[in-house]
């Protein structure tokens, strides 16, 4: 599976690699101890490494766990976004990355276009998601900040006619092997 756009975010000792697969969601191919600069060879070799291979009953498209997880992606577990408009829609909106920018200290802004690959050290992310159908937007921060702790936070709006139920926004990170 070839990955559309690729972040390696790096601070105190931590690496967090960010990247969108085809189907538009966003996934943490390896977050753990520090990488060091990576190219975009080297980040290419991180991606033949952890992508997943196809296996008997799988969908056609397999994708790696997303940061939200969900059942359109043939995710089975418990889904990341839980709710429903009053007439019982949108109880799976498939959410797409629109935008991600990249955030310095000193608070510049720089998109990451399409079929980047960049390699940032004390940066944080915004990853901008939408699924205009369901009438939802999805706006998640992801930073690693001092000591190496990546810290995450998502913000759902109602874009859409009428209530939006949300019951339950549930972000995913994969747990480094040595995590304690």
């Amino acid at each position: 599976m070839k990955l559309t756009r690729t972040v390696h975010l790096r601070h105190d000792g931590t690496s967090l690699v960010l990247a969108t697969d085809p189907s538009g969601l966003p996934t943490v191919p390896y977050w753990g101890g520090d990488l060091g600069p990576l190219d975009e060879e080297a980040l290419a070799a991180l991606e033949a490494v952890t992508t997943r291979m196809k296996v008997d009953n799988d969908p056609d498209l397999v994708t790696a766990p997303s940061i939200l997880p969900a059942a359109w992606t043939g995710w089975s577990g418990r889904p990341g976004l839980v709710g429903r408009r009053a007439d019982g829609t949108a109880w799976s909106p498939r959410l797409t990355v629109t935008r991600v920018v990249a955030r310095n200290a000193e608070g510049g802004e720089e998109e990451i276009a399409e079929g980047s690959v960049r390699s940032l050290e004390g940066a944080s992310l915004v990853v901008e998601m939408a699924d205009a159908g369901a009438g939802l937007a999805l706006r998640v921060e992801l930073d690693v900040a001092a000591g190496g702790v990546v810290q995450a936070r998502a913000t759902l709006t109602n874009e859409g006619e009428g209530e939006y139920a949300l019951e339950e926004l549930s972000l995913a990170l994969p747990v480094p092997p040595g995590a304690r």
